[in-house]
């Protein structure tokens, strides 16, 4: 939703390239951290969204993309380290 959010802001298409991407490389971040940090306030070890959904990955998904599963495992377990 973010990515097509500021896709609609006036100002987006005037950016250049390299900005836009920037940009869009931000917001993805942010919303990683922003369903992560929800997911360790709700007690739970997997991305979990406000909406219900949880992350859920086949056995097939794992095997071919490993450290997309760990990305977000990690970035909750990060946020227990320091709490």
């Amino acid at each position: 939703y973010s990515l097509e959010y500021i896709k609609a802001l006036p100002f987006y298409h005037l950016l250049d390239d390299c900005s836009k991407r920037t940009l869009l490389a931000s917001s993805i971040t942010c919303a990683n951290l922003t369903s992560a940090y929800f997911s360790y306030s709700s007690y739970s070890d997997r991305t979990y969204y406000p909406d219900g959904i949880t992350m859920k990955w086949e056995k097939e998904i794992q095997e071919q993309t490993p450290d997309s599963t760990r990305f977000h495992t990690e970035i909750i377990n990060a946020i227990k380290d320091v709490s």
